[in-house]
């Protein structure tokens, strides 16, 4: 069981684009805002009739999605929905009057339950939602704030698959007008969700792309980004890895640890993807090839366990590993 995406606006990326899989937006409905009273700097806000961010996953059955929300409008309607294909199979909106969380089969077409408690504009609330599609016997289970707020069994769906998840809107319908943050779409209930960024601090073991300036572990460790500085190679296989900052005091468990950078090519460089990579235990572990376009784009690889150790992760490993990244042809 594991988490299939966590999406976490603490980099500092402004651009929408660079944390789902797809986007639904009218104008500039979905964007970034920053100083949000409660919410992590940026978050998400989708911000008008029609915007949403899509998690897309392999097809399957059922599917945990968990955020927190704060509501930026009295007139804030849709919270999310699930999808098959382009097909919206269920949602979970708020009440127009009440503010009450209700669960819904379709596009808010047959009712399947609500919650008892009204959502106030200035407090912020996380939300877990376990959806099981099926005709007969599926599942639409609400948390808010660790407690069950709807339980419903019985036809969730026309269909029993699910492939996407929207936090927001998929199609020019109902008002937004909801903060988000700290999304997680995952195979078991996601459980209270923290999340920490650790960028570069000094020189790691490696040191083989060229930084503009110099040296490389300060070259990649603004946040937010700025492409003026950065690391470029020329050649394939080339690894620089980096010491990174300590987790903060108190920290007694880890879920994953996860490492991405913002990448690009320009003109037609000799390597064209991109590993990241995580040194541990004294060895350097890579994760997939990540294909490298001409725009600037966020890529990650998440680990659960340590790949030394295979188990879970300690404070004092993560504190004591490096990350980096490696050239590919």
């Amino acid at each position: 069981m594991a988490r299939l995406r966590t999406i976490t606006f603490k980099n500092g990326s402004l651009n929408v684009y660079d944390y789902f899989d797809a986007i639904y937006i009218n104008g500039t409905s979905l964007h970034m805002d920053t100083g949000i009273a409660g919410m992590d700097s940026p978050c998400l806000h989708a911000d008008s009739f029609a915007a949403g961010g899509k998690v897309a996953f392999s097809s399957r059955q059922e599917i945990y999605a968990a955020c927190r929300i704060k509501l930026a409008d009295k007139d804030a309607y849709r919270v999310l929905n699930f999808t098959s294909g382009s097909t919206w199979i269920a949602c979970l909106t708020l009440g127009n009057y009440t503010k009450q969380l209700s669960a819904w089969k379709g596009t808010s077409t047959t009712w399947l339950g609500a919650g008892p408690t009204s959502l106030n504009a200035d407090e912020v609330f996380y939300i877990e939602v376990y959806y099981k599609a099926d005709p007969t016997n599926g599942r639409f289970v609400v948390k808010l704030n660790g407690v069950i707020e709807i339980d419903f069994t019985g036809s969730t769906s026309t269909g029993s698959a699910v492939d996407g998840v929207w936090f927001g809107a998929s199609a020019y319908t109902s008002n937004n007008h909801v903060y988000y943050d700290r999304i997680v779409v995952a195979e078991e209930w996601p459980g209270p969700c923290y999340f920490q960024n650790l960028s570069p601090t000094g020189v790691g073991n490696s040191t083989q792309w060229t930084p503009v300036p110099s040296p490389n572990w300060d070259a990649v460790n603004a946040i937010p980004a700025d492409d003026s500085l950065h690391v470029r190679t020329n050649t394939a296989d080339q690894l620089d890895t980096y010491e990174a900052g300590d987790l903060a005091a108190g920290v007694d468990s880890i879920k994953a640890l996860t490492v991405w950078a913002r990448v690009w090519k320009e003109s037609t460089p000799t390597p064209t993807q991109l590993k990241l990579a995580v040194r541990t235990g004294g060895s350097d572990y890579l994760g997939d090839a990540k294909a490298v376009g001409f725009y600037p784009a966020l890529v990650e690889d998440r680990r659960e366990t340590n790949p030394a150790t295979l188990a879970a992760w300690t404070p004092s490993e993560v504190d004591g590993a490096e990350i980096g990244v490696q050239s590919i042809a």
